[in-house]
C-alpha cells in the first residue's frame, strides 16, 4: 500500500462500528509505478513477495517471524536476517518511497550488560534504562522474540566474521 505523503511507510489500524459505511470502496490495484518493477520482490530475503501475488504473503515475510515468539523455520536462511525486529526491506528498496523518510528514533546504543540482560532476562527483570531504551525503540512491543532474533544476529555476525 502507498500513501501519497507517507510512502508505504504508515500502519494500518482498525476501528469497529455498528454505523453503516457510506463510502464507495475502491478496487485494489497495483501502483502504476509497480506494474513493470520487482525491486521490491528481489530485495526480499525470504521470497514473500512473488510475481503471482498481488499481496505480500505473510507466512513467508521476515516480519512475521521476527515479531513472534515462535520456531523461525529452518527454510529461512541465516543471511535473511538483519535486525531485531521487522525487516522493511521491500520499503527500503522501493523507489517510491525514496522522497520519504522512515521516522527513526536516533541511535540507541546497548551496553554489553543491557545485551546480555536482552538475552537471558525476563522484561521485567530490566533496569530502567534498558526498559527506557526498548520503549523508544518499540521492542518492548516484541520483547519475547528478541533474545532469539539477537542470538540469530549474533550467530551470523559471528559466522562472516569467520569467513
Amino acid at each position: 500500500m502507498f500513501v501519497d505523503g507517507l510512502g508505504s511507510y504508515f500502519s494500518i489500524d482498525a476501528y469497529f462500528s455498528d454505523l453503516p459505511c457510506t463510502d464507495e470502496w475502491l478496487e485494489i490495484q497495483h501502483a502504476e509505478e509497480c506494474t513493470e518493477c520487482s525491486i521490491c520482490a528481489n530485495s526480499c530475503p525470504t521470497g514473500a513477495i512473488g510475481p503471482e501475488r498481488f499481496m505480500i504473503n505473510n507466512e513467508r515475510c521476515l516480519t512475521y517471524f521476527n515479531e513472534s515468539p515462535r520456531k523461525i523455520p529452518d527454510w529461512v536462511p541465516l543471511s535473511a536476517h538483519h535486525c531485531l525486529y521487522g525487516c522493511l526491506k521491500c520499503q527500503l528498496s522501493c523507489p517510491m518511497n525514496q522522497d520519504y523518510e522512515l521516522m527513526q528514533p536516533g541511535v540507541v546504543k546497548f551496553t554489553e550488560e543491557e545485551t546480555d540482560m536482552l538475552l537471558t532476562k525476563k522484561q521485567k527483570e530490566f533496569t530502567p534504562g534498558l526498559k527506557e531504551k526498548c520503549r523508544v525503540l518499540g521492542l518492548d512491543q516484541w520483547i519475547a522474540a528478541i533474545p532469539r532474533n539477537l542470538k540469530i544476529l549474533l550467530e551470523q555476525n559471528s559466522a562472516s566474521a569467520s569467513h
